[in-house]
């Protein structure tokens, strides 16, 4: 689907193409799977390069605040460091080479919760709650203080949030 190299992917080659010039006007949610294959595949670079440990410390301030506490960070830490190069390298490829599933999602009859922290990079919450608006019966909630792992960053908010929405179903 996508090379294996940024150079691959990005299309540096000696006459200098250009890839958005290839896009051209395609609209904005293709540019933004793009960019975040883009991104995937420097992540896959990394991991290679450096390490599981190369990886965190590039992602860590993405997923947690800064002022995250230490049991937050450390749990993060230990669940990303667990795991191998090879593992964590197949696992982002899946994440890159992974079908659009808003459209099923959108068609789900049942109860459903989208649920993410106010500072997500990963999955802002604009476009969260525009797929939480979607579902028949979507229902959308946003973490202040928490990024992409609110279960960990806010767990008592969140367990409640959660506790909350099977209440209801």
């Amino acid at each position: 689907m996508f090379g294996e190299t940024p150079q691959d992917d990005l299309g540096i080659f000696e006459d200098g193409f250009e890839p958005l010039g290839v896009l051209g006007d395609c609209g904005p949610r293709v540019l933004r799977a793009y960019d975040h294959v883009q991104r995937l595949v420097h992540r896959t670079h990394r991991i290679e390069n450096g390490g599981v440990e190369a990886l965190w410390e590039n992602q860590r301030p993405k997923l947690l605040l800064e002022d995250a506490s230490e049991q937050a960070v450390g749990r993060v830490r230990e669940l990303v460091l667990a795991r191998g190069n090879d593992e964590v390298i197949e696992a982002v490829r899946a994440l890159r080479d992974r079908a659009d599933n808003s459209e099923t999602f959108a068609s789900f009859e049942g109860p459903s919760l989208v649920a993410v922290g106010e500072g997500d990079a990963f999955f802002p919450p604009k476009e969260a709650e525009a797929l939480a608006a979607r579902a028949r019966h979507g229902r959308f909630r946003v973490f202040a203080g928490a990024k992409h792992l609110p279960s960990l960053e806010q767990p008592d908010e969140f367990n409640a949030a959660l506790a909350n929405f099977l209440a209801d179903v």
